[in-house]
């Protein structure tokens, strides 16, 4: 059986003596990557895909950053 996606990914960084944040950080945009593309193998993907996630990740955090300033509502309970 084929090692799996993100356990290659943990050894590599492993070897590389990462700190455990920045694994788990590396993990989670793999994961967002590889489902924005509906779970293709990244082996499968092009530098077209990597463009368009990235175009799509920005705008994301563009949105959320301004909804958060605008109305102040992702702030929680209790904060104006």
């Amino acid at each position: 059986m084929a090692p799996r996606l993100l356990d290659v990914l943990r050894a590599a960084i492993r070897t590389r003596h990462m700190s455990p944040k920045t694994e788990q950080a590396y993990v989670d945009w793999t994961r967002r990557f590889v489902r924005f593309h509906r779970l293709r193998h990244p082996r499968e993907l092009g530098v077209e895909d990597v463009n368009a996630f990235l175009t799509h990740s920005r705008s994301i955090a563009t949105y959320s950053t301004s909804t958060f300033l605008r109305d102040g509502t992702s702030c929680g309970p209790g904060v104006p």
